[in-house]
């Protein structure tokens, strides 16, 4: 069978077409574009019209790709952003009228075991716990597993686009907004040290985007000539190179960062919150192991499908 899988996120609709292939999914076929669904309008929980337009025309070159490699099923999520949208069913209704497409709209939790569903197919010899994390930009999903079992998973409303909402940072950053993140951090994400209070983690693990973007800047900043690979299997993410990173990147201007190898342009405001997001958490678990993992919740979504689980 050949899956399309439309993940409807709160800054990119992302695109994967696969098919099974040894008991792991092949990707066919992936693709981003940028929407910011929540711009605007995700601290009054609404979808504002240009950014209801930017979703229909990214799916409308998404459903064209899924016709000419004539996917036999299409899965359509819709998470964050559209989890809170008062305006959420109108949006829906119309991508099933213009596509034909059926939108599911999924809780944070159901995200969240996807996520970890498409992250453990690109580990290895994972017998040891580990939490995972997905970035977003409505929403962060954490996840405490092991290469047999899901062990807690929770979503928590702190998403890029959310904490830019909240918080306005400056351009660049100051000191005193990012105290005022991180003790934000520190009250939202109690249930989570909680937990972990209770583990032994031996490693973090990012789920693909705003990961990937730090790893490729990190390997552009220590190696000449780096070329970026896709892969399905995870890769390690050198701390002290990332923390090198984190101090260039809250010192830099949005202009500075348009410059940087590595940094896609939808990126360029999100990966502030995101920085000092991944720090934050690094500092808090006190780890020395942090891979990157090229899946997250579409990969999860196909396996799903394809594997009958």
């Amino acid at each position: 069978m050949r899956v399309a899988v439309i993940d409807l996120g709160t800054n990119t609709f992302n695109l994967i077409i696969a098919e099974a292939e040894d008991r792991q999914i092949k990707i066919l076929y992936s693709e981003k574009i940028s929407v910011k669904l929540g711009k605007g309008g995700i601290g009054r929980n609404i979808i504002l019209p240009d950014a209801f337009d930017r979703g229909l025309t990214a799916l409308n070159a998404h459903n064209q790709v899924i016709r000419n490699f004539k996917a036999e099923k299409i899965i359509a999520l819709g998470t964050s952003a559209l989890r809170t949208a008062e305006n959420a069913n109108d949006f829906v209704s119309t991508v099933k009228e213009k596509f034909n497409i059926d939108v599911e709209i999924i809780s944070g939790i159901r995200e969240a075991s996807l996520i970890y569903h498409g992250v453990l197919q690109t580990l290895e010899n994972q017998q040891n716990n580990f939490l995972i994390l997905d970035i977003g930009g409505g929403s962060n999903e954490f996840i405490i597993a092991n290469g047999q079992e899901m062990l807690w998973k929770e979503s928590f409303k702190l998403g890029m686009a959310r904490l830019i909402d909240k918080f306005k940072p400056s351009d660049p950053i100051t000191l005193a907004e990012i105290y005022e993140m991180e003790k934000y951090f520190d009250k939202e994400l109690k249930p989570l040290f909680d937990e972990l209070s209770k583990t032994e983690i031996c490693s973090l693990v990012g789920a693909e985007g705003a990961f990937e973007s730090l790893y490729n800047m990190v390997q552009y900043s220590d190696t000449q000539n780096f070329h970026p690979k896709n892969g399905n299997k995870s890769k390690s993410l050198d701390i002290q190179g990332l923390l090198r990173l984190h101090e260039k990147l809250i010192k830099s201007t949005s202009l500075e960062r348009m410059k940087m190898k590595g940094l896609e342009p939808y990126r360029v405001d999100m990966i502030i919150p995101a920085t000092i997001f991944i720090n934050y958490i690094i500092r808090q678990l006190k780890t020395e192991s942090v891979q990157v993992s090229p899946y997250s919740m579409k990969e999860g979504a196909a396996w799903e499908v394809l594997f009958g689980q």
